[in-house]
């Protein structure tokens, strides 16, 4: 079983490797336009000026400063510069399961989860941020060698977490107690936790019709459903309630979780991972 399980990583990876310098070239254009979004200085907690924010409900308002708000009707605080960069962990997952899409032409769920990847480690490098692809010892400021790690990531989630903020792109559709034990392992070690759930509405919405036989990705055995629409309510009312428990238990376990749809604009459903990643007041190196 587990030479089973050895060889079809090895097989993964391989596809993986062939794959990525395909996404490299649109990762970096999306990375290029994130740039634009946000200065290369950081915030931080040196005395050098670096922005204004707008402020956010629940900070102490002795951070607003009063004479940049009262230009407009919005309430803004003061950021410093940052001094040193922080560490960010990128994990992608690659398991056959994300590789599923509703027909040939409808986008891969995987390809979407690597070009964010690639997308978000790029740009943090460009703005001299630490990156580690997780399973990797060292973090690296080359996004060759981001590249090249990404494929070669195996593993439902990330095994180890360090003190900083990890940048975790997933289908969401793996046994909850797996999500549970990492929150808990990424906790214990001062990690933050930024969880991009990539989804795919027609899987979302069972958009089968009639008599449809399936795959299962991880064998070879098939499933047949004679009527596709006398299983759809069960199905949404099943897929709905385990995000829904996903959900409970990020925000139990203090992690922000985003949905990214395949067929949208990637630009604008992972600006909100960006600006999060950048505002988390995550250790320094």
């Amino acid at each position: 079983m587990q030479e089973s399980l050895y060889n079809q990583a090895n097989i993964i990876a391989d596809t993986i490797a062939g794959e990525i310098p395909i996404l490299v070239k649109p990762a970096q254009n999306i990375a290029s336009q994130l740039i634009g979004f946000h200065a290369k200085k950081q915030a931080g907690s040196s005395d050098e000026f670096f922005q204004f924010r707008p402020y956010s409900n629940g900070e102490s308002v002795a951070n607003i400063d009063w004479r940049q708000s009262a230009k407009s009707d919005k309430a803004f605080v003061k950021q410093k510069e940052q001094q040193s960069p922080r560490r960010f962990q990128i994990f992608a997952l690659q398991n056959p399961r994300i590789n599923w899409q509703f027909s040939p032409e409808s986008p891969n769920k995987r390809n979407i989860a690597n070009i964010i990847a690639l997308a978000l480690g790029f740009a943090m490098i460009d703005i001299g941020e630490s990156v580690l692809v997780a399973g990797q010892q060292k973090t690296t400021k080359s996004k060759n060698t981001i590249a090249q790690s990404l494929g070669a990531i195996i593993g439902e989630l990330p095994q180890e977490f360090n003190q900083g903020v990890s940048l975790i792109f997933h289908d969401g559709l793996c046994d909850l107690s797996l999500f549970e034990a990492a929150f808990k392992r990424a906790n214990s070690s001062g990690n933050k936790i930024i969880l991009g759930i990539i989804k795919d509405e027609n899987e979302a919405n069972f958009n089968f019709k009639g008599r449809i036989e399936f795959q299962n990705i991880d064998s070879d055995e098939k499933i047949l459903i004679e009527n596709c629409d006398e299983i759809r309510n069960q199905y949404i009312a099943n897929y709905q309630r385990h995000f829904a428990q996903l959900d409970e238990l990020a925000k139990n376990n203090n992690v922000l979780i985003n949905n990214i749809y395949c067929g949208k604009d990637i630009l604008n459903q992972i600006m909100p991972i960006w600006q999060n990643a950048l505002l988390l007041d995550e250790v320094k190196l």
